[in-house]
């Protein structure tokens, strides 16, 4: 696979977000998902080789990198990952400076690491290695780490809140892009204005002509707000409807038609990142493979836990191999 085999991914991380909260974290996790990772990273000795695979933007490279700089330890840190992982981050000039002493390298599937055999003292990935083939990627790990070397994942739990809330808008999102096709049926409504000239009567005259098709997306928008009332992803769709919508008598036949495509691609790469958020979540059959194929791979002790955050809800798996 290359990365224009995870355009979705690929996309989100052009944002410059080193989370995948986005905005709503834009320094890094923080609370227990960030005391999990400072206990491991605090507990490696001076000196320390250490790879973050399926980096995303790097957050947790990033942590690995603070603990080490604030401990006084030379940690190596490198991070990979399939997608294109940004150069240009979204967070504090602290956050910033911490991600240029980290080695990244995008393009770069988990299962297919570019490092010597026995290299690293431990291999870290959060929501990010159980999207991959875990049995290729526990070997690859198991490869580039050194005798006694640890490999921690927190990966998606089946039952998590996180996914449980993937699957609620991964149903806003088929209802408004599959069932009701409310993009393309904007669209036709921006096909049907045509070229309109600069006087008031060919304003009216494209609207006329319109009309029906302007009818078509009140309808749809109507069944659509009917069925979510009070759902924030739906408020954000109809939201960004209304948008292209005021705007579309003032601009050109193809700006209007080019910023109605840019939403749906936009909300089409939301959707297939929850597909594959959803697709990587491990039940405890997963859980059970995992362990099967890490003792295959070579790891002696591994120890596989759910995690919770500081509300008592179910964030996700721990797993621990050595």
């Amino acid at each position: 696979m290359d990365t224009n085999d995870l355009p979705q991914w690929s996309s989100f991380w052009k944002q410059g977000f080193i989370t995948t909260f986005g905005g709503s974290k834009p320094d890094n996790y923080d609370g227990v998902v960030r005391d999990f990772w400072r206990e491991k990273f605090v507990d490696l000795p001076d000196k320390s080789r250490i790879l973050d695979i399926a980096t995303g933007n790097g957050a947790i490279a990033t942590i690995a990198a603070q603990i080490g700089l604030a401990h006084d330890k030379d940690f190596f840190v490198a991070a990979t990952d399939l997608a294109r992982i940004s150069t240009d981050i979204v967070g504090s000039d602290d956050t910033v400076q911490l991600r240029e002493s980290i080695e990244f390298h995008s393009d770069t599937p988990c299962e297919d690491q570019p490092f010597d055999d026995n290299y690293f003292d431990f291999v870290s990935s959060q929501f990010g290695f159980e999207y991959s083939n875990i049995e290729r990627t526990l070997q690859e790990a198991r490869r580039v780490l050194k005798a006694g070397g640890q490999f921690i994942a927190i990966g998606h739990h089946i039952d998590s809140q996180l996914i449980k809330a993937a699957n609620a808008e991964l149903e806003v999102y088929r209802h408004a892009l599959d069932e009701l096709n409310v993009f393309g049926t904007v669209r036709e409504y921006f096909e049907a204005l045509g070229e309109i000239g600069g006087s008031r009567e060919d304003l009216d005259k494209a609207m006329e002509l319109a009309a029906p098709h302007s009818l078509k997306v009140n309808d749809c928008m109507n069944t659509f707000r009917k069925e979510h009332p009070d759902d924030e992803c739906a408020k954000e769709i109809v939201a960004a409807v209304g948008y292209l919508a005021r705007g579309a008598a003032q601009t050109e036949r193809m700006e209007r038609l080019g910023a109605v495509d840019a939403a749906q691609f936009s909300y089409r790469m939301a959707q297939a990142r929850l597909d594959d958020m959803v697709d990587a979540a491990m039940d405890q059959e997963d859980i059970d493979s995992l362990t099967a194929h890490a003792k295959s791979a070579g790891f002696s002790s591994i120890n596989c836990l759910s995690l919770f955050v500081d509300d008592g809800s179910l964030a996700g798996w721990q797993i621990h191999m050595r």
